[in-house]
């Protein structure tokens, strides 16, 4: 199923035996590099810290609901490893800004979805804002991000990603591109 991360955010972590309430999820933690969903940030309802990581590979289910073993999957962000190197590069895609090769502002990303099967991104939903005015909402496929840094988020250019389809269009026809 597809989520966009604006739903997602409050939903319930229960345990998958029981159907207790564990936690709400609060945020994703999204590999820079690959796209994938690693973990969830969740604010801990039976555990004494504030929040907590939880990794998407300790998820049993994910229907309404996330559905997990026990409290003990959720821990503290210091303690798991491969979440505390992702965090310290401080690559996030919400809320960050997204500009072509060429430098053209696009906006900030104001939300992402995603399949809960195979947990990669498929698109970063961005819009422009002035004061409180949004305007010119579109959307980038995962596969046109370029580079993902602190700053901003390189998309590969329209006309780029137009002459690459025609490019493709001419090959499978099966005639000859010409280089000029």
């Amino acid at each position: 199923m597809i989520h966009q991360w604006s739903t997602i955010i409050g939903t319930l972590v229960l345990s998958y035996e029981e159907g207790d309430p564990l936690a709400r999820v609060e945020d994703l933690v999204i590999h820079p590099d690959t796209g994938k969903i690693v973990a969830l940030w969740v604010k801990p309802l039976t555990l004494s810290f504030r929040y907590g990581i939880l990794l998407t590979d300790d998820i049993i289910a994910w229907k309404r609901h996330v559905y997990i073993k026990d409290e003990r999957v959720i821990a503290e962000p210091e303690e798991v490893i491969k979440i505390a190197d992702i965090l310290a590069r401080k690559t996030y895609f919400l809320g960050n800004r997204v500009r072509g090769e060429s430098g053209k502002a696009y906006g900030r990303v104001f939300d992402v979805d995603f399949d809960d099967k195979t947990l990669y991104l498929r698109y970063l939903f961005v819009r422009k804002s002035f004061l409180f005015f949004k305007y010119q909402p579109r959307y980038f496929h995962f596969d046109q991000i370029l580079h993902v840094s602190p700053d901003s988020i390189v998309v590969e250019e329209d006309d780029r990603k137009k002459e690459k389809a025609k490019d493709e269009v001419l090959v499978k026809e099966g005639q000859p591109v010409l280089d000029a």
